[in-house]
Formats: C-alpha cells, sequence, structure tokens
C-alpha cells in the first residue's frame, strides 16, 4: 500500500521524504532488510518518475516519558551516545543513540543498515 500510494503522489509530480527506523526492541535481520528494501524500491519509482526521494535514518530511540522507555528503563537498559554512528555519517549526532540493551552484536548491523539507507540520496 505504502508504495502504491507514494507511487500515485510520483506520477504528479510530488516530491517525497521517507522516514525510516531501524534498532526497535525485537526487530529482526529481516525486518531490517524489509526496511531497507522499501527504501530501495521507493528511490526508483522516483527515478523512474523523474521526482525526488530523500530517506532520512535513525536509529530507534525511545523518548523518555513514553511508555517503552519506562518498560526499556525498567529492564535496566540505558541510553548511550552512538559515537562511532555519528562519525561514520558525518552528521545528527543528537540523533545517535543507541540502547546499551541491545545485543552488541546488532549494532553494528544497525548502524550499517543506516548508513546505506541514507547512501540512496547520493546520485540522481
Amino acid at each position: 500500500m505504502i508504495v502504491n500510494v507514494i507511487e500515485s503522489l510520483f506520477s504528479v509530480g510530488i516530491n517525497i521524504k521517507g522516514y525510516f527506523m531501524y534498532g526497535f526492541p525485537d526487530e529482526t535481520n529481516d525486518d531490517f532488510e524489509m526496511t531497507y528494501r522499501l527504501a530501495v524500491e521507493l528511490r526508483k519509482k522516483s527515478l523512474q518518475h523523474r521526482v525526488r526521494f530523500r530517506s532520512s535514518v535513525f536509529r530507534f530511540r525511545p523518548y523518555e516519558g513514553t511508555e517503552l522507555f519506562e518498560s526499556l528503563e525498567k529492564g535496566s537498559a540505558q541510553l548511550v551516545h552512538d559515537w562511532e554512528l555519528t562519525s561514520r555519517i558525518g552528521s545528527r549526532s543528537h540523533f545517535n543513540f543507541k540502547s546499551d540493551g541491545q545485543p552488541k552484536d546488532s549494532d553494528k548491523m544497525i548502524d550499517d543498515y543506516i548508513v546505506k539507507t541514507l547512501a540512496l540520496n547520493k546520485g540522481r
């Protein structure tokens, strides 16, 4: 449904900016890949329609005071700044946080998906 609606907007010349997020609790590698494939498909369709599609991409970060934040904090997870990701993408340091409750092996994978999804913005 998302692809069809956005392609309809592309067909009448409307540029779109998509917002993507990786690293939700319990998100799987398959989920990361589906999110990335959606961004790729929307980028390809924008090129076909000669309109602009840009991706903004973030690591999941629960906001303090939300139910999810409280739930994660009760599980002893702490939010820490992700300086490595900030250095890889070069900006938006105020958005680059991660939960230290996530498995450490998922950090690089999440970061890699963020970087490659942002890379879709390059070129025409």
